[in-house]
């Protein structure tokens, strides 16, 4: 199935979910509540696992493809009158192909599920893929971070672009953690705009540190570099 070669009829559905959604998140007297026939729910839910098959999100169609995979994954159940379990087990089959593992487990601590035995072979497979180790308790990541930890370990220079909550900052306190592990010096410097996320980098990288082998690892927190640190050492400075 190529990426673009979605039918009108999906797309006109896809179109009907965000509508609907719209009107669900803004709960005004103004907009008379929406509702989607479940045979097109059903529709949508079998292109969008299909489309998640070969959204990898390298190309622009791939991300896009994702994008629709996911809104359809999690709007039908938003919506109410796809949540029924069928629709959950798709929805979750979809955010598994995905790779959207924080989605999967969110969908089943809220309607309280077990994963379901058809989707469960290939979703082991996909955790399997996506969960890293950098510390003594494993991680279970998205595809975006994987690639993003993947680019960091191979290349000397990396420049990523994603939206908010796509898991940019937890994946580079992710990188420091496993760079501290190896042998040698290491000295990173963290940048952030505002002096607010400079406290919030600070505490999420102490946090990183504490409890472990590198907690006397200094993090420090300045406009620019200090000059008596010993470059053989291990220190981050944000």
């Amino acid at each position: 199935m190529e990426l673009t070669a979605t039918s009108a009829r999906f797309e006109q559905i896809y179109r009907n979910l965000l509508v609907a959604d719209i009107k669900r998140q803004l709960n005004n007297s103004l907009f008379a509540a929406d509702s989607v026939a479940e045979e097109d729910i059903a529709y949508a839910l079998s292109v969008a696992s299909r489309l998640a098959l070969a959204a990898d999100g390298i190309t622009l169609d791939a991300a896009a493809a994702a994008k629709k995979a996911y809104d359809v994954a999690v709007r039908t159940l938003w919506l109410g009158n796809g949540a029924g379990r069928a629709f959950r087990e798709a929805s979750e089959l979809i955010l598994g192909r995905l790779g959207n593992f924080p989605a999967r487990k969110l969908l089943l601590e809220k309607y309280a599920t077990e994963p379901s035995a058809a989707s469960a072979l290939e979703i082991l497979g996909r955790e399997f893929e996506n969960r890293v180790a950098p510390t003594e308790k494993s991680t279970l990541l998205t595809d975006f971070q994987v690639r993003l930890l993947k680019a960091l370990d191979t290349k000397r220079w990396v420049s990523v672009s994603a939206p908010t909550s796509a898991g940019k900052s937890f994946t580079l306190e992710l990188e420091i953690s496993r760079q501290l592990r190896r042998a040698g010096s290491y000295q990173t410097v963290y940048l952030v705009p505002t002096r607010a996320l400079i406290r919030q980098v600070t505490y999420d990288l102490v946090q990183i540190v504490r409890g472990t082998e590198f907690q006397t690892v200094p993090i420090l927190s300045v406009p620019s570099p200090p000059e008596d640190v010993n470059p053989a050492s291990k220190v981050i400075t944000s």
